[in-house]
């Protein structure tokens, strides 16, 4: 009796000391004392005519369970209508437009804004009827272009040389500013903008990625880390954003539906663009691809795009493009190559960022430069990586591999 007694005190000695009575485990510790106390507690379910509609019931419930739960997952707020703006929100769209006119305004920008008293009740109703209908007019999606050479010294014979400076007309940028407004509210109240990424996000800049990036680099080497800076290049990043793949992201990632996504629609497709050179323009050309350099939402949406939340394990990820104020009156001068991402990363993941890097690119349609990278530490070379013992400069940021300056 008394070596069967000494068996149950050390199995309920062995119970309460895995149990602790933590409330992490309340039901562990009822079934303790239930058994302490020698008590069977009786089973409850939820009042059926049958046991066996019971068990059904059970059965579909965890069932519908289980299916709902990718669906509950992925569920974010939904952007299916534009609110209707006012003359005061209009009036100041207008005041923060710049007074720089394109060839294709019937009249100049600075008197449409020196008459803007009384043109916003019409600035206002043409504004409000696009976002009503989900519909960009088609009047506002010809741009103009105009060749630039992207550096003095290069052969202008080369035609890959001259970058296209686009120039829309006055009311586009009046609209896509209210439509942008609205949008950037919709990723910032629900948190759908990516945490590290600087480039047309409020307070933040080229300064606040390079910042973070020299951070992370100087940490890792006070923690005897050897780190790899890569620094991607987009080929003609604005250029080749394929519009099936943005507005299907656009949709699944950040809930923007019926109106909203049939007005993005109408803003991307069906667009033209001709080139004019001293007075003499050329013929109209579908845009078939890309967003408009010269625009308000040009900059923003592939920017959306590449924002990709898929991480490389252990990585850290900093995207900056422009040096580029959120709310100005458009790129004037964007650039046609322009380095996205910067990377600090421990060694080991480079193959597994290389790789997903390309993948990204791949499924984007997206091609990204190759050696174009900087290693601030000796590392083997295989074609991608090879040590480089001098400096780079970053938006103005001197990198250099012995850290001795920034």
């Amino acid at each position: 009796y008394r070596k069967l007694r000494n068996i149950n005190m050390d199995s309920f000695n062995e119970d309460l000391g895995k149990s602790n009575f933590s409330s992490d485990t309340p039901w562990y510790n009822e079934e303790i004392v239930d058994k302490l106390l020698h008590r069977k507690p009786e089973k409850c379910y939820p009042t059926t005519s049958s046991k066996t509609e019971l068990v059904n019931n059970f059965g579909d419930f965890f069932s519908n369970k289980i299916a709902v739960l990718p669906e509950l997952l992925t569920q974010c707020v939904e952007f299916r209508v534009f609110q209707t703006v006012t003359e005061q929100e209009v009036e100041n769209i207008v005041d923060a437009n710049g007074k720089k006119s394109s060839e294709l305004d019937p009249i100049p920008a600075t008197i449409l804004k020196g008459c803007k008293k009384t043109l916003l009740p019409t600035f206002t109703n043409i504004i409000n009827k696009s976002l009503e209908t989900g519909c960009m007019p088609v009047q506002l999606k010809e741009a103009m272009l105009k060749p630039k050479l992207k550096k003095s010294n290069l052969e202008f014979e080369e035609y890959s040389n001259f970058r296209p400076i686009s120039n829309l007309k006055f009311l586009s940028k009046i609209i896509e500013k209210a439509v942008a407004t609205q949008l950037m509210e919709h990723l910032v109240n629900n948190n759908l903008e990516e945490p590290l990424q600087s480039a047309y996000k409020r307070f933040h800049s080229t300064e606040t990625a390079l910042l973070k990036v020299q951070n992370d680099i100087l940490i890792a080497i006070d923690n005897q880390k050897c780190v790899v800076l890569l620094l991607l290049d987009m080929s003609a990043a604005f250029d080749t954003v394929d519009h099936e793949i943005l507005l299907e992201r656009m949709s699944k990632r950040f809930g923007i539906k019926d109106k909203v996504l049939e007005w993005f629609q109408s803003y991307l497709q069906n667009r033209t663009q001709t080139v004019m050179i001293d007075g003499v323009k050329s013929a109209a050309k579908d845009l078939n691809w890309g967003v408009p350099q010269g625009s308000v939402l040009g900059p923003i949406l592939p920017h959306k795009l590449f924002g990709n939340k898929e991480k490389v394990e252990c990585d850290q990820v900093n995207h900056e493009k422009d040096d580029y104020d959120e709310w100005n009156d458009g790129l004037s001068e964007s650039e046609d190559d322009v380095d996205v991402p910067c990377h600090a990363i421990p060694v080991d993941c480079g193959e597994k960022f290389i790789a997903k890097t390309d993948s990204t690119g791949q499924e984007n349609e997206m091609d990204f430069k190759k050696g174009d990278e900087m290693i601030l530490q000796g590392v083997r070379t295989d074609g991608w990586w090879y040590c480089l013992n001098k400096e780079r400069n970053t938006y103005g940021w001197v990198h250099e591999s012995s850290l001795q300056k920034c």
